[in-house]
């Protein structure tokens, strides 16, 4: 069992930093909106990058020790990146900790739908369609399913000790070596 005891404490914050960044850009994606009919409003972006999100910690799933990481993951990409941008849509101050919570609740649902249908294989490919299209407010998720499925594979390749470094990357992009 591989061990990532260096994430605790706020240690490694650029290989952290990394893996954010990598599934933002990643999330925004013009394929996602052009080919997966994603719409391209705050809230099909905000569903963008939960989607990544929950591929990223689906890969981490059966990793025990990874709880620190993936902890330090939602921390990020919800204080750094999503409160922040809840701000700047003017909702107010009072009202965006409501937001978050409803956010984060959100999350566990979508996750546990996904991981379920991806941990079914192509039993689940149907599951995984209705639950992008009930997310995403799509007729037809297919392409979105399909590309799901394959960035769950390559993450899932990666590995928890892959994801520990700094130059993976999704699918189809070529990893940044910096």
């Amino acid at each position: 069992m591989f061990y990532l005891t260096k994430w605790r404490f706020g240690r490694n914050r650029a290989r952290i930093r990394h893996v954010v960044t990598s599934m933002i850009a990643q999330a925004r994606t013009a394929d996602l909106y052009q080919q997966g009919g994603i719409p391209d409003t705050i809230p099909g972006r905000v569903e963008s990058i939960l989607l990544h999100l929950c591929l990223i910690v689906h890969a981490l799933r059966d990793e025990g020790s990874a709880r620190t990481f993936i902890a330090e993951l939602y921390r990020v990409v919800f204080r750094h990146h999503l409160d922040p941008a809840m701000r700047e849509l003017a909702i107010g101050d009072l009202s965006v900790p409501k937001q978050m919570r409803k956010l984060a609740e959100g999350i566990h649902g979508r996750g546990t739908a996904y991981a379920e249908a991806l941990s079914a294989g192509e039993a689940g490919g149907a599951g995984l369609e209705i639950a992008l299209a009930r997310n995403f407010s799509l007729d037809s998720a297919e392409w979105l399913a399909d590309y799901t499925k394959k960035q769950a594979a390559h993450l899932a390749q990666i590995g928890a000790i892959g994801l520990m470094r700094d130059d993976w990357a999704f699918a189809g992009k070529e990893p940044e070596h910096g």
